[in-house]
């Protein structure tokens, strides 16, 4: 079937498919998801949003000014499942992760009644790429968002036994043999970060003319006053606590700091039991405060410095964007998405990741310097030119409009410009 072309006088029909789809409880794909389809509605785009459910028969609901349907998917719990008792069983899930026919044939159903222009899947970590090929013949445009590593790792981390992948595995290179096949059908892929595009790139997903980079959006609701950062310093840790996110290298560099100029190390996030009952056995410093699961926007009023230690190659790294955006200084490990960060703004400092001796020197410098604190804090937003709500719709509407709409958009106004009137209108002359 030839592809559809939606007329350059209307906006084309889209519908995003995810695994998930939550403000509230789900992660990050689920956030980027909502925030890109919401938004994308408010631009005037039709907007429809499939959510990929393990038991549930299909329903329907609305959700602001889109529609969401929810479609059953056969053996995903069996996907999700960690770890799988054998050998067997995994290889199961990675032959239905790369070829689900079930899960195709139903999803074609709902793709063809639907008329949409335009397929944006958000992540392909638990559904077959088989569906681009579909939405293909359907004549549908297809976009691609990457927030992670699933079209090249059966884990989704590209991180095996305690340590980054160099290389994929023998296991992992046949099913990706699979994925290539089908991302031909894709049009537009988009990385979370530049890392995740280029790792994609590299082992042969994408070519230069299907690729490009967009990040989550993060939203501000403060910056702060760089002069508002005097000794003592305090810093904080905000995330999931577990062995990845490289707590414990935090833990030991902060041990080691006994300058008059330190305050106290704030942790704050949801917990591996384990890993969290080691370290806080192993570390009985009192300056260190344990605060659980907490609102993002008021933990970082608390700090002075958040430290974002991750040892695996971090896709992103969203809590560093938010610290930024909210004019708090970061250092964080120099791994995947987090690099990116230097790029755009100072307010940054890269160390090597699991490195101990440079964590602590980095954190003393700041403790020496406070006036490079606040110089941090005053270049910090300029990390606005990569997340922020205008900047990201912009890349999203050019990646769904295709090059069918390039004319029209040269005359029509920005999906910036669009966005902020229709914030505008929703926040009384406002846009966060």
């Amino acid at each position: 079937m030839e592809r559809i072309e939606s007329s350059p006088g209307r906006r084309p029909r889209v519908i995003f498919l995810g695994y998930g789809f939550d403000t509230a409880h789900g992660g990050g794909g689920e956030h980027a998801m909502t925030e890109f389809a919401t938004r994308l509605a408010d631009l005037g785009y039709p907007t429809q949003v499939i959510i990929l459910s393990a038991g549930e028969r299909v329903r329907r609901e609305s959700f602001s000014n889109l529609s969401v349907e929810v479609l059953s998917a056969p053996f995903l719990n069996f996907l999700r499942r960690r770890p799988f008792p054998t050998r067997l069983s995994k290889w199961a899930m990675q032959i239905l992760t790369a070829w689900n026919p079930v899960t195709t044939w139903r999803l074609k159903r709902v793709l063809q009644r639907s008329a949409a222009d335009v397929l944006v899947t958000n992540s392909i970590r638990y559904m077959s790429p088989s569906v681009w090929g579909v939405a293909k013949t359907s004549g549908m445009r297809v976009v691609h968002l990457m927030h992670s590593y699933a079209l090249l790792c059966r884990l989704n981390t590209m991180r095996r036994e305690d340590m980054n992948c160099t290389d994929l595995c023998w296991s992992c290179r046949q099913m990706m043999r699979v994925k290539r096949r089908n991302a031909r059908h894709v049009d537009r892929a988009l990385g979370v970060s530049y890392h995740v595009t280029t790792t994609h790139a590299e082992n042969g997903f994408f070519d230069e003319s299907q690729s490009g980079t967009i990040s989550n959006i993060v939203k501000k609701s403060y910056c702060r006053l760089a002069g508002s950062f005097e000794l003592p310093l305090t810093f904080g840790f905000l995330g999931q606590i577990g062995p990845t996110k490289g707590l414990h290298i935090l833990l030991e560099a902060y041990s080691r700091l006994s300058h008059s100029g330190v305050g106290p190390l704030l942790v704050a996030g949801s917990a591996n039991p384990q890993y969290k009952a080691a370290l806080q056995e192993r570390h009985r410093d009192t300056r260190i405060e344990w605060r659980g699961y907490v609102d993002p926007a008021a933990f970082l009023l608390e700090i002075d410095i958040l430290v974002v230690p991750s040892v695996w190659q971090e896709p992103q790294g969203r809590v560093a964007l938010e610290a930024l955006r909210h004019g708090v200084p970061v250092i964080a490990s120099a791994v995947g998405g987090l690099r990116d960060m230097a790029a755009y703004t100072e307010g940054v400092r890269l160390i090597p990741s699991g490195d101990v001796v440079a964590l602590y020197q980095a954190m003393a410098e700041l403790i020496a310097r406070p006036s490079r604190v606040r110089e941090m804090s005053r270049a910090a937003p300029d990390i606005d030119a990569l997340c922020s709500p205008q900047a990201v719709m912009d890349g999203l509407a050019n990646a769904v409009d295709g090059p069918a709409q390039a004319e029209a958009a040269r005359t029509a106004p920005s999906a910036s410009a669009a966005w902020a009137a229709a914030s505008r209108s929703k926040h009384g002359g406002t846009s966060p």
